[in-house]
């Protein structure tokens, strides 16, 4: 009975990154996924802008909104909102990956799914 209680109690592993500077700016991100959506409107431009804000806070110096932007790329929001524009969520990850946004091995935490 205690080992199960001891399960219970271990936290899970919280989406923390260490603040980098990424490889490219959050502008040129902006620019590049103009590019791929598929109609550009004042809607998608709005759209785009949420998913670089995203983008932003990953290396905001808050480590809250760190993690909070980091649990965006891991789980489903990130796909809600991209989708809207036709752009593929795993495409926006692979930027964030290559951009040093995000650590390499974020595939390995269930960023991008198979």
């Amino acid at each position: 009975m205690t080992g199960s209680a001891n399960k219970a109690s271990t936290p899970k592993k919280a989406c923390t990154l260490a603040r980098a500077k990424p490889l490219i700016s959050a502008s040129l991100v902006e620019r590049l996924l103009m590019r791929h959506v598929e109609f550009v409107s004042p809607e998608t431009r709005l759209i785009v802008a949420v998913i670089k804000q995203g983008f932003i806070d990953l290396n905001a110096p808050s480590e809250h909104l760190r993690r909070e932007a980091c649990k965006f790329f891991k789980d489903d929001r990130l796909s809600l909102w991209s989708e809207r524009v036709g752009i593929s969520a795993d495409f926006v990850r692979e930027i964030a990956i290559k951009g040093g946004f995000l650590p390499v091995d974020f595939r390995g935490l269930g960023g991008a799914h198979a």
